[in-house]
């Protein structure tokens, strides 16, 4: 009877170990797919500060008579996000050092379809379900994080685009009509502020998928790149 007890014991004690193991490697998994998502929720927040940083400082009365003077609001766009860029990325809250993280050259060169064509056919799969339907994202930023087929950088980048998607539509959403009602902005623009706030979220999200990648995985330098583009986008 003894011997039976212990062999239970003993076996019982082998399945709380297994079942112990199982539990820590699911619950490292979760952490690794939760650090993605939170990450991505953190690049579209910081998309959306750096955008409301750029408005706040292009938008003053100094800038904007300077603007009148010199007609560089997309300059004066750059200038504001690198140094937004620079007071995030310093161990301590400073004024820029000159340090370019944005150029306008790399929004004259890089287009949408330069970004898409980038992509693999499994992200441009998970990207092309958000922009058909916008109200999957919450759904789709979960199906990216567990995806298999994608190293986590991959995982990364799509969950920036998907998680600046929602932002951007939201931000936009919000505050489109402060941007427009800046009459230094219709002479930046030739008189017309033509808008359509999907079109600009749209170009925000793949912006905010190689802003990531192009940032080495910085949230603050991706989404301040991210943030350029849409404004860019915003005005052009």
């Amino acid at each position: 009877m003894k011997k039976k007890t212990f062999l239970f014991y003993a076996v019982l004690s082998v399945l709380l170990s297994a079942c112990s193991s199982n539990i820590d490697e699911t619950k490292v998994d979760t952490s690794s797919e939760s650090e993605l998502i939170l990450k991505g929720k953190k690049f579209a927040r910081v998309h959306n500060e750096c955008l409301d940083y750029i408005y706040e400082n292009t938008h003053k009365p100094q800038t904007r008579a300077t603007n009148k003077v010199n007609g560089d609001l997309f300059s004066d766009i750059v200038d504001a996000a690198n140094s937004f860029i620079a007071t995030k990325v310093a161990k301590t809250r400073t004024t820029s050092d000159g340090t370019m993280y944005v150029t306008k050259e790399m929004y004259d060169s890089i287009t949408i379809e330069d970004i898409k064509a980038q992509m693999s056919p499994i992200e441009l799969e998970y990207t092309n379900m958000a922009v058909e339907n916008i109200n999957c994202i919450e759904s789709l930023i979960n199906q990216v994080a567990y995806a298999p087929e994608l190293s986590d950088i991959q995982k990364q980048a799509v969950i920036c685009f998907l998680t600046t998607l929602e932002s951007s539509l939201e931000y936009w959403q919000e505050n489109i009509d402060k941007w427009k009602s800046d009459s230094d902005v219709g002479a930046q623009t030739r008189g017309h502020f033509e808008f359509n706030w999907k079109e600009v979220a749209f170009a925000d999200a793949y912006w905010g998928y190689t802003g990531m990648l192009s940032s080495g995985l910085n949230v603050y330098v991706g989404g301040g790149a991210a943030a350029v583009g849409s404004a860019f986008a915003c005005l052009k």
